[in-house]
């Protein structure tokens, strides 16, 4: 999926990418790519119970085939530096179990 400027809240904007939205959402991934629409911040958690927190995503600059591998600790929240416009599913690496939460304009 390219970059798509109809689904970026922020494409010729006086608000900036840094600004936190006004609307949310949860995300439950299964093995399957979920693509953000429209393109968000994501928090991600990830509960004690997951032993290898790792989440795997493609900012909203990045191509399909440069995506973004971070590992966490378990118990740990994170903010994702970038907005992001698809998050890959547990077939694709991401750990099973996280729990995602969007913030959008």
């Amino acid at each position: 999926m390219p970059y798509d400027k109809n689904k970026d809240p922020f494409y010729n904007s006086d608000v900036t990418r840094r600004d936190y939205g006004t609307r949310g959402r949860n995300i439950t991934l299964s093995t399957a790519d979920v693509d953000l629409n429209p393109y968000a911040y994501v928090r991600v958690f990830a509960p004690f119970t997951v032993a290898i927190p790792v989440v795997r995503y493609v900012p909203v600059g990045n191509t399909d085939a440069a995506p973004v591998t971070l590992s966490l600790a378990p118990g740990q929240a994170e903010i994702l530096p970038h907005p992001v416009r698809r998050l890959l599913g547990t077939a694709n690496g991401t750990a099973a179990g996280l729990e995602f939460l969007t913030s959008e304009q």
